[in-house]
């Protein structure tokens, strides 16, 4: 994505004392720092949203690791994406290894459940199966199975 008025770039690296220092590319004069991600991304907001002459809360983060994005591109409002790094490459290669496990991790557990949930009808609706019993042979607890077979 190229800057526009309407989108930034910044880059934190984690300093010594576990401090987070950022820096945006279109505005070197920011340089806002916190002990924390979430509040460096309030200063990051508030600085973007003086300079750009909005609300704080129509500056929109998305940020960049190394795994990919992890916020959705689209707004209205200001875009800023802010990159982030440990500054030690090793150690961000792992996170982000981490990270992509996790995702894979979140998609199977979805698509198990998915698998599971028409599973869990048979055996309980059908086959007069105990939620527990259910929950034993899917590998899920009886209080998953009743939330599966509820009807709504």
């Amino acid at each position: 994505m190229s800057p526009t008025p309407s989108s930034y770039h910044a880059r934190a690296v984690l300093k010594s004392g576990g401090i987070w220092q950022a820096v945006v590319d279109e505005l070197p004069e920011v340089r806002p720092a916190h002990r924390s991600l979430s509040q460096l991304d309030t200063r990051l907001r508030q600085a973007i949203a003086d300079q750009h002459g909005v609300p704080k809360d129509s500056v929109l983060i998305r940020r960049d690791t190394a795994q990919g994005n992890d916020e959705p591109t689209d707004t209205d409002g200001v875009l800023l994406l802010v990159t982030i790094s440990t500054g030690d490459t090793d150690l961000d290669a792992r996170i982000a290894e981490a990270r992509t496990m996790r995702l894979q991790a979140d998609q199977l557990a979805l698509k198990a459940r998915e698998l599971a949930t028409p599973l869990a009808e048979q055996l309980v609706r059908k086959k007069g199966v105990s939620t527990r019993d259910a929950g034993s042979l899917l590998g899920i607890s009886a209080a998953t199975v009743s939330i599966m077979t509820s009807t709504t």
